[in-house]
C-alpha cells in the first residue's frame, strides 16, 4: 500500500520527520501487536521518467489504479494525473498491511501536512516495481514493539555516516518499545541478483497463488460446517474475534474460552457423546477430545494421514490449554501472543481437516434446529384460538 504526500506543501519540509513519526503511529494505532510486520519504504517518486508525455502518463496512471483487477485508493484518476504531473510526491510504500488495516491507517493520516491519499500496489503490475521498489529505499521495518531502521553496517564499519536523526526521534517519540538498527547487508545492493523484476514477478506470483489456496481453504470451511451445523459459524465468529485485540490476559483468557468452546461444538456435530469407551477413551460430553480422536480413527483408514490428523489435534488442544493456563495465572507477555496466532493457524489446519475427511451429507442434520423448532411449535399452538 502506497500513501502519497505533497513534498511542495508548504510546511511538508519542516515536518518531514513528522511525517515519518505520522505514518508509524497510524500502523501501530492500526495494526494490533500480535500481528504487527511491516516494512517501510519511503522516498521522492522518480516522477521525471514519466510525466513529460502524456500517453506514458496515461498508462502509469491506468496501471497503478488497476487495469484488469481494480485498486483500492482513495485517489481519483484525474486527481492522480494532476498531482504527478505538477507536485513531487513523497510515498511511503508499506508492505504486510491487510485492506482493513492500510483503510483505518489512511484514516489516521488524512490529518497530516501534505497527506494526498492511498494507493493499492497491484502485486502484478509492472510499474508498481518500477516506480517504488527499484526506486525507493527501504527505511523500516515494524515487528510487534520494536522499530527497526535499516543500514548497512559493512559500509558504516568502513566509515559511511549513518542517519541517527530517525533513530533519536523515534525513540523520543515513545510509539514503540524499542528502536534498533537493522542491517540489510547484500540486500537491495550491486550485489543484490534479486532486485530484478524477474524475481518481483515470481514472489507476486506466488503471492496470489498461496492467497487463493488459503482462500478456498477458508470457502470449503465454512461451506461445510455451515451445512453441518450453522451454530459453529458463531463459535468460530467468537473465536476469531478474539484475536483482533488481544491485550490483556481477560482478552487472551477469552480466546482460549473460544477456542475450546468451537472445539467442543466441532465434536458435539462431528461424533455426539454416547457411552461405552474406544481404547479406554471416555465419549461422554466433556470428553470431546477423545471424540474427535474416535471420528478420525473411524473416518480414516490410512494410519500415516489418520496420525497426521491427530497430531494436528493433540497440538491444538495443548496449545488451548497452556493459554487457558497463562491466562487464569494472569501472565501476559509477548510470547504468548505469538502462542495465540500459532494456535489461530492451527486452529484453521484443525477444521479443515476434520470437515474434510467425509463427504458432505446428503441430508440436513436435524440437531441444529430442533430446539428452535418445538420452540415455535409450542408458541403456534399457544396462540392458536382453536
Amino acid at each position: 500500500m502506497a500513501f502519497y504526500f505533497n513534498e511542495n506543501e508548504e510546511g511538508y519540509a519542516a515536518s518531514l520527520m513528522g511525517v515519518d513519526l505520522a505514518v508509524v503511529a497510524s500502523i501501530v494505532s492500526a495494526v494490533p501487536e500480535h500481528r504487527r510486520h511491516v516494512t517501510i519504504l519511503s522516498g521522492t517518486l522518480p516522477q521525471y521518467k514519466f510525466v513529460s508525455d502524456k500517453q506514458i502518463l496515461k498508462n502509469v496512471v491506468d496501471r497503478l489504479l488497476g487495469r484488469s483487477v481494480p485498486a483500492w485508493t482513495t485517489i481519483q484518476s484525474d486527481d492522480l494525473t494532476r498531482v504527478l504531473s505538477t507536485i513531487d510526491i513523497v510515498a511511503f510504500v508499506v508492505d504486510g498491511l491487510i485492506p482493513p488495516d492500510a483503510r483505518e491507517v489512511h484514516r489516521l493520516l488524512t490529518t497530516t501536512t501534505g497527506y494526498l491519499g492511498a494507493i493499492e500496489s497491484l502485486p502484478a503490475e509492472t510499474i508498481g516495481w518500477v516506480i517504488y521498489d527499484n526506486s525507493l529505499p527501504a527505511r523500516y521495518r515494524i515487528v510487534g514493539k520494536e522499530l527497526r531502521i535499516f543500514y548497512r553496517k559493512a559500509e558504516f564499519d568502513a566509515g559511511a555516516d549513518r542517519d541517527e536523526m530517525p533513530m533519536e526521534a523515534f525513540r523520543e517519540s515513545g510509539l514503540v518499545a524499542r528502536v534498533i538498527w537493522e542491517d540489510t547487508g547484500m540486500r537491495d545492493s550491486y550485489f543484490d541478483p534479486y532486485k530484478t523484476l524477474e524475481h518481483a514477478q515470481t514472489s507476486a506470483e506466488v503471492e496470489v497463488m498461496v492467497t487463493n489456496q488459503m482462500t478456498g481453504v477458508v470457502n470449503e470451511i465454512f461451506l461445510r460446517a455451515a451445512q453441518l451445523d450453522p451454530r459453529l459459524v458463531k463459535y468460530l465468529h467468537g473465536a476469531f474475534k478474539s484475536f483482533e485485540r488481544i491485550d490483556t490476559s481477560d482478552a487472551l483468557a477469552h480466546a482460549a474460552l473460544s477456542c475450546r468452546r468451537f472445539i467442543e461444538n466441532l465434536a458435539n456435530a462431528l461424533y455426539p457423546p454416547r457411552e461405552g469407551k474406544i481404547n479406554n477413551r471416555l465419549l461422554g460430553k466433556a470428553e470431546y477430545r477423545n471424540r474427535l480422536w474416535a471420528y478420525v480413527q473411524d473416518e480414516l483408514s490410512s494410519n500415516s494421514q489418520r496420525q497426521l490428523v491427530l497430531t494436528t489435534l493433540e497440538d491444538v488442544g495443548n496449545r488451548i490449554d497452556k493459554l487457558d493456563t497463562v491466562a487464569n495465572s494472569g501472565l501476559h507477555s509477548d510470547i504468548d501472543q505469538i502462542e495465540t496466532r500459532r494456535l489461530l493457524v492451527g486452529l484453521t489446519t484443525l477444521m479443515y481437516d476434520l470437515l474434510t475427511l467425509t463427504e458432505p451429507p446428503l441430508a440436513t442434520p436435524a440437531a441444529p434446529y430442533n430446539d428452535y423448532a418445538r420452540e415455535t411449535m409450542t408458541e403456534m399452538l399457544r396462540t392458536d384460538p382453536d
